[in-house]
C-alpha cells in the first residue's frame, strides 16, 4: 500500500539548538498515527547543514485527517505558531509530500 511522507527542511537559528530539539520532541509528542523522523543533511546540497522532520502516514487520506485534526485543536495551531512564528527556534526553508510507490 502506498504510504504518504511529508516532509520539512528547517534551519535552526544560531543558539537555539535546546529550542529547536524541544520543539521537534513536542511535534513527535502530538503526532498520532504518523512515524516521525527527524534527519540532519549532512551532505544534502542546498539543504546541507540543515534537519530535516518527516512524517510517514499509512496513506494520503491519513495524512490529510491527521491535518485536519491537529488545526482543528488549539494545541495543534499553538504547536503550528511556534513552528512559524517570529519567537520560533527554526526557519522552515522548504517542504515536499512524498507518495511512495509500491513495485
Amino acid at each position: 500500500m502506498a504510504k504518504t511522507i511529508k516532509t520539512w527542511a528547517m534551519k535552526i537559528k544560531p543558539g537555539r539548538v535546546d529550542d529547536a530539539m524541544e520543539l521537534f520532541k513536542a511535534a513527535k509528542k502530538a503526532s498520532n498515527d504518523a512515524e516521525i523522523s527527524l534527519l540532519y543533511a549532512e551532505s544534502a546540497g542546498e539543504f546541507s547543514g540543515n534537519f530535516l522532520m518527516s512524517a510517514e502516514y499509512p496513506s494520503a487520506e491519513a495524512a490529510g485527517k491527521a491535518d485536519d485534526e491537529a488545526m482543528s485543536t488549539e494545541s495543534g495551531e499553538a504547536l503550528w505558531r511556534k513552528f512559524n512564528d517570529a519567537k520560533s527556534p527554526v526557519e522552515s526553508i522548504g517542504n515536499v509530500v512524498y507518495t511512495s510507490v509500491d513495485l
